[in-house]
C-alpha cells in the first residue's frame, strides 16, 4: 500500500511539471516562439524602411544625374575655333606659357601650360583690335575666362604701311641727329670771334667812347653765350627725347611679329602687358583661387599651325586642382 501511494504521488508530480514548466509546455513554448518571432519581424521591418529610405535617396541622385548629363548632352559644346589666322600666338612669362589659337570670327581658345610644358587648364574667349582714331597704332586684345581663371593680354599693333614708313623716318632723323654735333663749346666759341680793326677807324680806338663800346660788346656776347647755351641744351635734350620716341617705334616696325589680321599684314611688339586672375602657385603646382592675382610682363612669339597639329606644342600632364585656401 505504502508503494502504491509513492507510485500515485511520482506520477502527479511529473504531470504538474509538464503543464507548469515553460520549456515543456507546449503553450509556454509557442508563446515564446511567437514573441521571438515577432521582435525578429519587427527588426526586419525597421531594416527594410531603412533600405527603402536608401533606395530613394539613390533614385534621386541617379535622376539628377541623368538630367544634368542630358543637360550637357544637349549644350552646345566648345571645340578649338579652326583658325584662320595661319599661326599661333605664344605668350611667355617668367614661369607660365599660353598658347593662344584665334578665329577670324573673333573667338580665342588658349591652352595655358606651366614652364615645363605641362598643361594645366583650357580656356575659351575672344580677342579683338582696338586702334586710335588720329593715330597709327593700336592694341590687340586677348581675353579668355571661366568659372574660375580669367586672361586678359594687351600687345601693340601697327599696320605694315605705317611701320615701314616709321622706320624711313627714324632713319632720316637718325642721320641728322649723328650729324649734328652735342657739344655747345664750339658754337660758343664763335661768339667770341672779334671783328677786324679798321684800316681808317673814324674815332680813336683808345678813346673812352670806343672803351664803352667794346665793353658793351663783350657783354652782349656773354648775355648771347648764356642764351645760346641754354637754348643749345633745351634743343639738345628735346632732340633726344624725340629720337628715344622714334627708336621705340622703330623697334616695333622693325620686330619680326608680323602677322595678317582682318586680310592686312601688321606688326604686333614683342613685349606685352598681362594680368592672370584665378591662377597661383603652390610649391611646383598651380592651384585655382579666384582670389589671386597676377600682373605682369609678357613676351610674344608666333609658332605655325602645322606645328600644332602634328602636336608638338605642349605634352599633357596634371590639370590644376581646387585651392587650399583663399588668400
Amino acid at each position: 500500500m505504502r508503494w502504491y501511494i509513492f507510485f500515485l504521488g511520482l506520477i502527479r508530480l511529473s504531470n504538474q511539471l509538464i503543464y507548469t514548466s515553460p520549456y515543456i509546455n507546449p503553450v509556454k513554448l509557442s508563446e515564446l516562439l511567437e514573441k521571438k518571432l515577432l521582435a525578429q519581424a519587427e527588426k526586419y521591418r525597421a531594416e527594410a524602411a531603412k533600405l527603402r529610405a536608401e533606395a530613394s535617396i539613390l533614385e534621386k541622385e541617379l535622376l539628377v544625374a541623368r538630367a544634368e548629363s542630358a543637360d550637357s548632352a544637349d549644350a552646345p559644346r566648345h571645340t578649338p575655333p579652326v583658325s584662320v589666322i595661319k599661326k599661333m600666338f605664344v605668350v611667355k612669362t617668367s614661369n607660365l606659357r599660353f598658347d593662344w589659337l584665334l578665329d577670324i570670327n573673333g573667338e580665342a581658345y588658349v591652352n595655358i601650360l606651366d614652364i615645363h610644358g605641362n598643361k594645366i587648364i583650357d580656356v575659351f574667349g575672344k580677342w579683338y583690335t582696338k586702334h586710335s582714331r588720329y593715330g597709327i597704332g593700336g592694341n590687340i586684345h586677348l581675353i579668355a575666362k571661366n568659372a574660375s581663371i580669367s586672361l586678359n593680354c594687351i600687345f601693340l599693333t601697327i599696320k605694315k604701311n605705317d611701320a615701314l614708313r616709321i622706320s624711313n623716318t627714324y632713319s632720316h632723323y637718325k642721320s641728322i641727329y649723328g650729324a649734328t654735333s652735342t657739344n655747345p663749346e664750339p658754337l660758343v666759341k664763335l661768339i667770341d670771334i672779334d671783328e677786324s680793326t679798321s684800316l681808317f677807324p673814324i674815332i680813336n680806338q683808345e678813346s673812352i667812347a670806343s672803351l664803352c663800346f667794346k665793353s658793351i660788346k663783350r657783354l652782349i656776347n656773354n648775355v648771347l653765350k648764356i642764351c645760346t647755351m641754354k637754348f643749345f641744351k633745351h634743343i639738345s635734350t628735346s632732340a633726344n627725347r624725340k629720337m628715344n620716341k622714334w627708336r621705340k617705334l622703330a623697334q616695333l616696325a622693325n620686330g619680326n611679329n608680323t602677322i595678317i589680321l582682318y586680310n592686312k599684314p601688321c606688326v604686333m611688339s614683342e613685349v606685352g602687358h598681362i594680368k592672370i586672375k584665378g591662377l597661383r602657385k603652390v610649391l611646383n603646382t598651380w592651384k585655382i583661387d579666384s582670389s589671386y592675382i597676377i600682373k605682369s610682363e609678357c613676351m610674344l612669339s608666333f609658332k605655325n599651325i602645322g606645328e600644332v597639329s602634328a602636336g608638338k606644342v605642349s605634352r599633357t600632364g596634371g590639370r590644376a586642382g581646387k585651392a587650399i585656401g583663399r588668400r
